[in-house]
């Protein structure tokens, strides 16, 4: 008797930590639930300019309080300001359409551009959102957002404004009808260093390796004739989806050929240095990494892919 309840006890005792381990297990897992992904556009131009697009998505719970690479700012934006999707962009030069055609994304106006669609259940609420995500986008950009709070600069479209990314079809989702929208954009906001390196730390690698390494020169990036990069923030349910965009236009008529005829990447972005191809090491934080290659006639190439982790 007394051997057998012992057994019994030491069984329930078993059980009930396998149960608390599990519990754990999940409870770890759905915490770091996050994934990052990136990929890259090389396109030539009618005129000797290359455009490059360099494009990640991270996303993670938004109920989640510690991250493994998703920043903890981005978190914190989004659920102090009721952002339901919101994009910031900083623009330096035009793209030129008559004679670069369509841009592979869109183009985004000179300076400072932001739009929000707000959770809120007044005007009143999604002001205070917007005066909230104004102030910490600021902050976390360095960026002189304040402006935007004043009624001269800022608009509420009621049916016309739709944020498109490039794809086949508009994204309804993102901003539904029950989400009230602001837009503003401060022209005269000078873009420069202290706004790109708070948006590259925001990469689990930051510039230091993945495609984010291709914009490791200051000098070549903001020596662009085209520049914009830009961060979205989305909320759908539980998923916090974190997109950054920045697109280049740089003169390959300045740059010297290799002798095998063409420009390797890094020369054309003034980031040759050591290690893996081209000079660039993995982001070990990326579920899949791409590049993607137009040539003039079109075709276009793709190389890289899902990573496989090997023993």
């Amino acid at each position: 008797g007394a051997d057998t309840c012992s057994r019994r006890f030491a069984r329930a005792m078993l059980i009930a930590f396998l149960l608390v381990i599990l519990a754990a297990s999940t409870g770890a897992a759905r915490e770091s639930r996050e994934t990052f992904q990136e990929e890259a556009l090389v396109r030539p131009l009618p005129d000797g300019r290359i455009a490059f697009v360099a494009h990640f998505r991270q996303e993670t719970s938004l109920a989640a309080r510690h991250h493994e690479s998703f920043p903890k700012a981005i978190a914190q934006i989004a659920r102090a300001t009721g952002v339901a999707d919101a994009e910031l962009s900083f623009t330096q030069g035009r793209w030129m359409y008559r004679r670069w055609g369509r841009p592979p994304v869109g183009a985004k106006p000179i300076g400072a551009e932001l739009w929000a669609a707000l959770a809120a259940e007044s005007d009143e609420v999604a002001d205070e959102g917007w005066a909230n995500l104004t102030a910490m986008f600021g902050g976390q950009f360095c960026a002189s957002l304040s402006a935007l709070r004043g009624e001269q600069v800022v608009v509420e479209p009621a049916l016309v404004f739709r944020p498109w990314d490039g794809s086949a079809r508009v994204d309804r989702d993102g901003i539904s009808s029950d989400n009230r929208r602001r837009y503003g954009s401060l022209p005269a906001e000078a873009v420069c260093t202290e706004n790109l390196t708070p948006w590259l730390k925001l990469l689990p690698c930051r510039d230091r390796a993945g495609i984010a390494a291709l914009l490791g020169s200051r000098s070549s990036v903001f020596g662009a004739e085209y520049l914009s990069f830009t961060a979205r923030v989305r909320v759908r349910g539980d998923a916090l989806e974190l997109t950054q965009s920045a697109t280049l236009v740089v003169d390959a008529n300045k740059i010297e050929r290799e002798p095998e005829g063409g420009h390797r990447l890094t020369s054309l972005l003034g980031v040759d240095r050591g290690g893996g191809a081209n000079g660039i090491r993995a982001c070990a934080a990326a579920m899949s990494t791409a590049v993607h290659v137009q040539t003039k006639g079109g075709t276009a190439f793709a190389f890289g892919g899902r990573r496989v982790d090997t023993a």
